[in-house]
């Protein structure tokens, strides 16, 4: 496991100095992806889970997790999927009931190719010992995480595709997915006083949709700091600062279906809009 961000050395006479910079996240990869990484949920099954095992050396606040997405030209608007986090039974497998679950949620592309930060609702406190972090899919979607052939994740890996047993993964690599770690100091205030996100989200308004080309989002509980706009193939066609609870946005030229991707004090919302 590397939890380093790079280090420098360097020599003077009979003297060796070394500076080790660390990250605030645990990573079995490097950072660069070989290939991609999903499965296939078979539409009898009732569940499609993936748990990656972390050991806690120390007690740490769990407070996000980073997710290298390739990009794609499928088409992703649906392929939404449930942020998990377990604790271990025993020290081998997720405990039975998940701690943390992040509903709904998409893969996201930015222009740049890298890691997507995914906070959680609110810090998770974790004791010394082995926890899991993963996802569940909610549809038959190849999600296309990165997945690292340099750097094996040995018997970490694990899967279930049957609601029942869990199954280690034998793929030599590791999955591009890291828990990132910090202090409620570090987290956005705005994330620590989050009471009922969901039912906030719900009164965010988005209309006429469909739209002739402008469409009007009122979010009265709650700022937008940046509005983006994603076709169905996961590219970003716009992106701008709003810092409003009211304005409006010029959908592209080309009629059919987009996701609008607001940025919220209180986290994601993404919603499907319609030109006409």
């Amino acid at each position: 496991m590397k939890q380093s961000g790079g280090q420098d050395i360097g020599v003077a006479n009979d003297t060796m100095t070394q500076t080790v910079r660390f990250g605030n996240y645990y990573a079995y990869d490097d950072g660069t992806p070989e290939v991609g990484f999903g499965f296939l949920r078979q539409n009898e099954r009732v569940a499609s889970q993936f748990a990656y095992r972390f050991p806690m050396r120390v007690p740490d606040s769990l407070v996000g997790i980073r997710i290298w997405f390739n990009h794609t030209t499928a088409n992703m608007a649906n392929a939404f999927f449930n942020l998990m986090v377990w604790t271990a039974q025993g020290s081998a497998m997720p405990s039975p009931d998940p701690i943390y679950i992040g509903a709904n949620m998409l893969p996201i592309y930015d222009d740049t190719i890298g890691y997507v930060t995914y906070w959680l609702d609110s810090a998770i406190s974790l004791n010394s010992g082995s926890f899991f972090v993963g996802f569940q899919q909610q549809n038959n979607f190849f999600l296309n995480l990165g997945f690292d052939q340099n750097n094996h994740a040995e018997n970490q890996m694990l899967h279930r595709l049957d609601g029942d047993k869990w199954d280690t993964i034998f793929y030599y690599g590791s999955v591009m997915m890291r828990p990132v770690f910090g202090t409620r100091e570090s987290i956005p205030t705005s994330i620590l006083e989050r009471k009922d996100v969901a039912n906030v989200f719900e009164h965010i308004q988005v209309f006429p949709n469909p739209s002739d080309g402008i469409i009007f989002v009122e979010s009265p509980e709650i700022v937008v700091n940046i509005c983006e706009i994603y076709d169905l193939n996961g590219r970003r066609l716009l992106q701008k600062t709003i810092r409003d609870t009211q304005f409006s946005i010029t959908l592209p030229e080309k009629q059919g279906f987009y996701i609008l991707v607001l940025h919220t004090e209180k986290g994601l919302v993404s919603k499907k809009v319609v030109r006409r």
